[in-house]
């Protein structure tokens, strides 16, 4: 008995952290970016002779910063169309390919050899590269853990995941802070990717199995009986879900999937009338978690904390509260659910901007500096334990089945899209109308951002995604079978 647990928590601990660690390469890159960039530029420790060409062309420091981000966005494009062909293990072993090729070309980049023309390019390639993985993995790693954790241990390991990212963020800080002094450590900062990524290369090779409801997707049951085992240890439950799940796909165990896969195809599939609940909520909560300030805060943060001299700390702050935030969120949200998490975290949000902009009114004095410093740590804690985790848990289970891999997909690119868009305003606004009427802005949309989540978000906790998918489907109850509207009587009655 005690050898048939420890089995089933190595399971689980395997389907949790290789998935996650993808996440964790992602924010690796977000905070080593930063370090690295600024090494490139100094004549002192950059290790390459074209540091200069970097530090005069703002154009070209743009690039080379938000080259991973435009990356992701032709990943989660790429995705699109052939998620559901190759299945989240094989999107993980392609993401952690990318990422190890991408952090190899960062790091031969820097070799002195190289003439500008050339080393340039590869590490602008090595960024491109790099981003596609993020796109992958990004899509694949909350498909995944989603769709083979527990129902009732799905919240922390999903918003885990998240966790996972912030930690990642703060590793790249750590790994900067220690070879800023070295000559060449910007390729050495990227080179750490690479080991991480082979780790999770192997463990998606040999040793995770294919997702079950993917593998149930497309017709082939017994594997999805023998990967259903390996995160459930007794046979009756494992055949109910199995039966469940069969049923809500509307498959057999003699029949096997076929359907075209054009992108037009797909695209209108997506967007069936049967589909369109789940996807207005997704998406719209991917939307939210963007346009609310997440990304121009945080961007304006590192001008507010140097203006008081305390931008080395202001890392580190601001890096430990999203981790502390981010752990409360994911070990809590089984007791108290997605929905009151959320509503908490987006009132902290609201309750931040709103002392932001009011502080900024009379912004110069020390108090209202201080002032400042703590609503943006408020408002990073509030956006972790809400907006951060469990917009990505939303994704991550909400979607039906037949649509899941197209999409996630679509919720990566939309929430890379948006990042982009409010990334790019921010500075214009700032410009424009001034930081009290640019965060007055914000308030505004996160106060409609609580309406929506109240009126429009449902609760999900200690369902299985099968029962999920059949409480969207009650607002189309004409077109649902006999057979599938029984269950949904029997399990939602108002």
């Amino acid at each position: 008995m005690g050898n048939i647990q420890g089995t089933y928590v190595l399971s689980l601990t395997a389907t949790f952290l290789f998935p996650s660690l993808a996440g964790l390469l992602f924010g690796y890159d977000i905070g080593a970016t930063s370090f690295a960039l600024t090494q490139i530029q100094n004549n002192n420790y950059s290790g390459v002779h074209w540091g200069q060409i970097v530090q005069q062309n703002s154009f070209l420091k743009g690039v080379i910063a938000s080259g991973a981000v435009g990356g992701a966005l032709l990943g989660s494009i790429i995705v699109f169309p052939i998620a559901d062909s190759l299945g989240r293990r094989k999107e993980l072993i392609i993401g952690a390919t990318l990422y190890a090729l991408g952090a190899f070309l960062e790091y031969i980049s820097g070799r002195n050899a190289w003439t500008a023309q050339v080393g340039i390019s590869l590490l602008l390639v090595g960024r491109c590269v790099y981003g596609i993985g993020c796109g992958f993995s990004m899509h694949a790693a909350p498909a995944y853990i989603g769709e083979m954790a527990p129902p009732h241990l799905r919240g922390p390991m999903v918003s885990g995941k998240e966790a996972m990212i912030v930690l990642g963020i703060l590793l790249g800080f750590v790994t900067g802070q220690i070879c800023q002094h070295i000559v060449g450590g910007w390729t050495y900062i990227y080179a750490v990717s690479i080991p991480i990524a082979v780790i999770v290369l192997f463990a998606a090779t040999f040793i995770l199995p294919p997702s079950a409801r993917w593998l149930v997707l497309r017709g082939r049951i017994p594997e999805a009986r023998a990967s259903l085992s390996w995160i459930m240890k007794k046979t009756v439950e494992r055949e109910a879900l199995l039966q469940d799940i069969i049923l809500q796909v509307g498959g057999s165990e003699d029949t096997q999937m076929s359907k075209k896969t054009g992108c037009w195809h797909l695209f209108e599939h997506l967007f069936q009338p049967q589909f369109r609940k789940p996807l207005y909520v997704g998406f719209s909560l991917v939307m939210f978690q963007q346009i609310t300030g997440q990304p121009s805060v945080l961007y304006y943060a590192e001008t507010i904390f140097n203006d008081v001299g305390i931008s080395s700390a202001s890392t580190l702050a601001v890096g430990s509260v999203k981790l502390l935030a981010t752990l409360f969120s994911a070990v809590t949200i089984e007791k108290y659910g997605r929905r009151p998490l959320l509503l908490s975290g987006i009132s902290l949000m609201l309750l931040a901007l709103l002392v932001l902009t009011a502080a900024f009114i009379s912004f110069g004095s020390t108090f209202s500096k201080g002032v400042v410093i703590f609503a943006m740590l408020v408002y990073v804690g509030g956006y972790q334990i809400g907006f951060g985790p469990i917009v990505w848990l939303f994704i991550a289970e909400a979607f039906p089945l037949e649509v899941r891999g197209q999409a996630v997909a679509a919720a990566v690119l939309l929430n890379f899209f948006w990042n982009l868009i409010v990334t790019l305003l921010f500075q214009a606004e700032i410009d424009a109308i001034g930081p009290c009427l640019t965060f007055a802005l914000f308030s505004g949309i996160t106060v409609t951002s609580l309406w929506f989540v109240s009126s429009q978000v449902p609760e999900t906790k200690g369902l299985s995604l099968e029962e999920i998918e059949r409480m969207f489907m009650k607002d189309h109850q004409s077109k649902t079978s006999p057979d599938q509207q029984s269950l949904i009587d029997q399990d939602f009655k108002i």
